[in-house]
């Protein structure tokens, strides 16, 4: 890879030869000599001896507290602003805008630290945008270093990377210095080498999936080998240097969007943007998975590195909409009350970003095309991920299903002296697999258990959206009711099968098969499980408590209205609901962050999550007047942990 620098002219100020400006050699004549006069003009604002500096404006750098010394200061309350002075505040910076008083940082410089660049998108306005930053350093004294200032390039190196018209690049010095390195000896030069490629984890995607092998040496000074797999992996490192990506950089406000890529041992997301139908790279994240991570189900792996991502990016995702492409149900797990503990922390995590999810439909861009091709998400069961070169000649990625979008779910019930248990294994279409197992709170019968993992297994799919559905079970008794073969003359089994025909409304298609207990020893031995609690977990499995039986009819709720009309929790509901949110931005964030305290049902009703995560509530409009208290009693617990809850704004 060859990037070619720009060449800087040496422009004296006067006759001393120690005082010139650099000015871009591919600057046009015209330009180059109206910014030569302009740089002469300002001569004051420049420095070529630290003694020419005046000394920066105390009244700058100095802040001070107009507080009594003599007086004990004691932590004040939050206080927040009103809506109306939070909106007069807003009104005056605009105003202040206008009228030229406040310049947006990032519109045409960019600080980090002491490292700055004054930018411009066309050649005349440039001497404009110098001219403003000339005025606040001839304000508060400021001077700069002339000898390491350029003007009037249209690339050079910043931060330790390129920036071009083209986009953000790797600095070639970086790369001839990885290119030149011998196979590492020692857990020493390894350490070393994964330095230096830290440094270039924006530009190589799956970073840490490509470097596992050096990660495995790093403390292996006893016994250090320099294997084949290490060798290859640092060939192919080579190789892929090479030709790195070119990253992109957003503009203001501009919808960005992320694929994520899930491995065994690491998990990767890349930040793209659209240019002209074209998807851009914009930064590549990669996290190694430790310990317990490993053992994280594909779909807790899957929102882990969005975690990463917000973490490692946060300036991205809070000025910047966020379309998530993923094949994977992520939205319904982060909304789904079936999930506690991480995944509501997570939710919440990410419920402060504007992050939204949206099915994966084509991959424009030949890097892109390797994140997808070389470092995919879990294998997709019934689906081809194929590789098309399109007409104008760039790489697109697509994903085309095979087959019906069939869930399969396996289910078996225990009943022994110890108690009675539940297990399932679901595999999603996109080949995604659930285990779960649950405890019955309740005596009841092997049949009866039978019949309750039949229900929790169409609850939990009819939940996550599926629409189709293949379950098998060894119960001949439970197989033959449902399917017509049998009859049930028990009064329990009648009950149970009018709600399984009940639920069967809610698929499209549904089907229930018998199948040898041999061929049912995964959710038979979840179920085995789910009955004693001393055998070890060999994975994260949920566990949950059912303290009644899913046909037992709930008492009603009486819920005493008093007032309609527009309510607090309308807003929250139209979110969950429809992903609709309020045009002012402010009371859209307020929204996107409240929400992730609630869940919506199927049937529209918003509960609200405790602290822990795992208590819920069903709200409704505080009711008027004192009277409101006598009805609290009155509300019946359904399940454990579910009550009513009386709230308000």
């Amino acid at each position: 890879m060859e990037v070619n620098y720009e060449e800087l002219e040496k422009v004296l100020v006067g006759s001393d030869p120690e005082r010139f400006f650099q000015i871009g050699s591919e600057l046009p004549p015209q330009e180059k000599s109206a910014l030569t006069a302009f740089l002469r003009l300002n001569v004051d604002v420049f420095a070529w001896d630290p003694y020419e500096a005046p000394g920066v404006d105390p009244g700058f750098i100095c802040h001070r507290l107009n507080v009594n010394p003599a007086i004990t200061p004691k932590r004040q309350a939050p206080r927040r602003p009103s809506k109306e002075h939070t909106d007069a505040v807003r009104e005056e910076v605009v105003r202040l805008k206008k009228a030229g008083a406040i310049k947006e940082m990032g519109k045409s410089v960019e600080v980090y630290i002491d490292d700055m660049v004054v930018k411009s998108k066309l050649v005349p306005d440039h001497i404009e945008d110098l001219g403003n930053v000339f005025q606040i350093l001839r304000k508060y004294k400021l001077r700069l270093n002339a000898t390491k200032c350029s003007f009037g390039v249209g690339s050079g190196k910043f931060l330790d990377y390129m920036v071009t018209h083209r986009g953000i690049e790797v600095n070639p010095d970086q790369i001839r210095a990885i290119h030149s390195l011998q196979p590492p000896w020692n857990p020493k030069e390894v350490q070393k080498f994964t330095g230096m490629i830290a440094a270039l984890n924006r530009f190589i995607s799956r970073s840490a999936d490509r470097c596992r092998p050096f990660f495995l040496l790093l403390h292996k000074w006893k016994g250090f080998e320099w294997n084949e797999e290490c060798a290859i992996a640092f060939q192919q490192l080579k190789e892929y240097l090479a030709q790195p990506p070119i990253m992109s950089s957003p503009d203001a406000d501009e919808v960005l969007y992320a694929y994520i890529a899930v491995a065994p041992h690491a998990v990767s997301l890349v930040l793209i943007r659209e240019d002209n139908g074209t998807q851009r790279p914009v930064y590549y994240v990669s996290k190694s998975l430790q310990d317990a991570e490993t053992r994280y189900l594909p779909l807790e792996k899957a929102i882990l590195v969005i975690v990463q991502a917000t973490r490692k990016l946060p300036h991205y995702f809070q000025a910047h909409t966020v379309v998530v492409l993923t094949q994977l149900p992520l939205k319904s797990i982060l909304r789904s009350a079936d999930y506690t503990s991480k995944i509501v922390k997570w939710g919440t995590i990410l419920g402060a970003f504007d992050i939204r999810y949206m099915s994966r439909t084509a991959v424009k861009g030949q890097v892109l095309a390797d994140l997808v091709a070389e470092f995919t998400e879990p294998t997709l069961e019934g689906k081809e991920i194929s590789v098309l070169l399109g007409a104008d000649e760039r790489v697109i990625s697509t994903v085309s299903p095979h087959g019906h979008t069939w869930w399969k779910a396996y289910i078996d019930g225990a009943a022994n002296q110890r108690g009675s248990g539940l297990g399932l294994v679901l595999h999603s279409p996109e080949g995604i697999t659930i285990e779960k197992l649950l405890r019955l709170g309740f005596s009841s019968t092997n049949n009866e258990a039978e019949y309750e993992a039949l229900l929790e297994g169409m609850r939990m799919i009819w939940k996550m959206g599926g629409k189709a559905v293949d379950i098998f079970s060894d119960s001949r008794l439970i197989v033959g009711q449902v399917n017509g073969d049998m009859e049930a003359k028990d009064e329990r089994m009648k009950e149970y099968l009018v709600r399984v025909k009940y639920l069967q409304t809610y698929f499209h298609h549904f089907r229930l098969t018998h199948i040898p207990r041999s061929g049912n020893t995964h959710a038979d031995s979840l179920a085995m499980l789910a009955t004693s609690s001393a055998q070890p977990l060999p994975r994260a499995i949920l566990v949950e408590e059912l303290i009644r039986p899913l046909t037992e009819k709930a008492n009603g709720i009486r819920v005493h209205n008093i007032r309609t009309g527009p309510s607090w929790m309308d807003p929250i509901v139209l979110y969950l609901k429809h992903d609709t949110l309020p045009d002012d931005k402010v009371e859209a964030d307020k929204i996107r962050r409240k929400a992730t305290r609630f869940w919506l049902s199927e049937d529209s009703k918003l509960y609200q999550r405790s602290f822990s995560g795992r208590i819920y509530c069903v709200c409704t409009q505080r009711l008027l007047n004192s009277s409101w208290k006598s009805y609290t009693k009155e509300f019946t617990e359904v399940t454990r942990g579910v009550g009513l809850c009386l709230t308000e704004p």
